[in-house]
């Protein structure tokens, strides 16, 4: 009996030991995550954030013409390639045109036309080599980026902004 009592108090004294371990592991796991998390982040969102600010310091200073569909196409099609973790750009407009670029499947760089041609929908086109769009690939039909949160906030602060994730 006393040998039993013996094992029975050794094996609750190595199992108490053995979940504190683990717990301390976890606990470091954990830290780990979250501070490799926080960096991506933070550089995920500062390379977002210089996109943004970019678009909007040369929009207003009239570096960025968007009335040329091929000069607008490149600009946004070469923002993408500059920045291989942003996956889109784009500006929406008072009158309710919307322009940018998106990346998609495997690295492909699609350019968006929302203006009166495309009736209001949202158009992606692939692109050639110098980002202009040369093929429709996809229509989103009655997209105004007016009531978008992105916009409404953006025009509120007249400033570049983020949104709250959509």
């Amino acid at each position: 009996v006393l040998m039993v009592l013996n094992l029975g108090l050794v094996g609750l004294i190595i199992g108490h030991n053995g979940l504190n371990s683990i717990g301390h592991v976890l606990n470091e796991l954990r830290i780990h995550m979250f501070e490799n998390i926080h960096r991506d982040l933070s550089h995920n969102l500062s390379e977002a954030m210089k996109v943004n600010e970019i678009n909007y310091d040369l929009l207003n200073s009239g570096l960025l013409e968007l009335e040329s569909e091929s000069e607008r196409e490149r600009y946004f099609y070469n923002i993408l390639k500059s920045y291989p973790d942003v996956a889109m750009t784009y500006i929406g407009l008072s009158n309710g045109e919307f322009y940018g670029a998106r990346r998609v499947t495997d690295h492909k760089i699609q350019v968006v036309r929302n203006n009166p041609k495309t009736r209001g929908g949202s158009w992606y086109y692939g692109t050639n080599e110098m980002g202009e769009g040369i093929r429709l690939e996809d229509k989103y039909p009655g997209f105004d980026p007016r009531t978008r949160d992105w916009y409404i906030k953006a025009v509120q602060e007249h400033k570049a902004i983020f949104s709250d994730i959509y």
